[in-house]
């Protein structure tokens, strides 16, 4: 399975990401969750990457494979059905930790492989950091694989905030790596 590399990652330009260590696979036997909002689920392996920025912002490469084609779709489009309920479970979450219910999710970009997600909300503690951020999904199915790349922003850094224009770029990107 081929990952990106740090400088291919979205917003590498500021954030300058490095890998936290060398990339790991394991077998999968349970739904892997990559958000407050989706998890998923159906894959034999699971290759992980983590990276953090300049800004000590993390980041993270997540490579699923599946027993077949099929499984991968039928992966893939469970993962764009919790993504298109993100802004109301985003919410939820926030409303149980008694925390300003201000999330917005937005779809960045799509191609024929891909979808890209940006989600804007005051983060809770969990899987994402606490306070004010930014956090950025991005999701490609090729045959038997399913890539999810995601990274936050987190309000109150220095860095020039990452711009969505160049979202089906990377997709684009993620699925000739996998191809």
């Amino acid at each position: 399975m081929a990952l990106l590399s740090a400088a291919e990652l979205p917003a590498n330009a500021v954030e300058q990401w490095k890998p936290l260590a060398a990339p790991r696979t394991v077998a999968v036997t349970r739904a892997v969750q990559v958000n407050e909002c989706a998890s998923v689920t159906g894959a034999v392996s699971w290759q992980q990457l983590g990276y953090v920025g300049a800004y000590q912002t993390p980041a993270e490469q997540d490579v699923f494979g599946f027993a077949d084609d099929a499984a991968a779709h039928t992966a893939y489009q469970s993962l764009l059905t919790q993504m298109g309920s993100c802004q109301t479970q985003s919410r939820a979450v926030q409303t149980k930790a008694q925390v300003s219910a201000d999330a917005q999710v937005s779809q960045t970009a799509t191609t024929d492989q891909g979808t890209a997600w940006s989600r804007q909300w005051t983060g809770v503690q969990g899987l994402s950091a606490a306070g004010p951020q930014t956090d950025h999904l991005f999701a490609v199915q090729h045959g038997k694989t399913l890539a999810v790349v995601h990274f936050d922003e987190w309000a109150g850094t220095s860095a020039a905030p990452y711009s969505t224009r160049s979202d089906g770029d990377l997709l684009t990107a993620v699925a000739n790596r996998l191809g």
